[in-house]
């Protein structure tokens, strides 16, 4: 079973409200030892929505809590009020 959500991101940027997201499909970035953190999350995201790195767009999203929506497989068991557990999940799958 694949375990997949949406992750993503509400922020206000020059008055403008923003809500990039992406839908991960966990197994596949775990495999091999991968870290994925929210460090790696807001990365991938950023990336996903063309929201530069280096720029205080980045950085609003970064001030902002990454929820999970949308879940697919057991991964389910690990988000409470849209926050992934996600130290526990990769238990679950060691």
């Amino acid at each position: 079973m694949k375990n997949i959500v949406t992750a993503s991101v509400e922020f206000y940027f020059k008055g403008e409200k923003f809500l990039p997201s992406i839908t991960i499909e966990l197994d596949k970035h775990l495999k091999g030892n991968a870290v994925l953190d929210s460090d790696n999350l807001y990365s991938f995201i950023a990336k996903e929505n063309n929201i530069g790195m280096y720029s205080y767009e980045f950085e609003m999203m970064q001030a902002e809590a990454i929820k999970f929506q949308h879940v697919e497989g057991f991964v389910e068991n690990y988000i409470a009020e849209g926050i992934l557990d996600m130290k526990a999940f990769e238990a679950r799958l060691a």
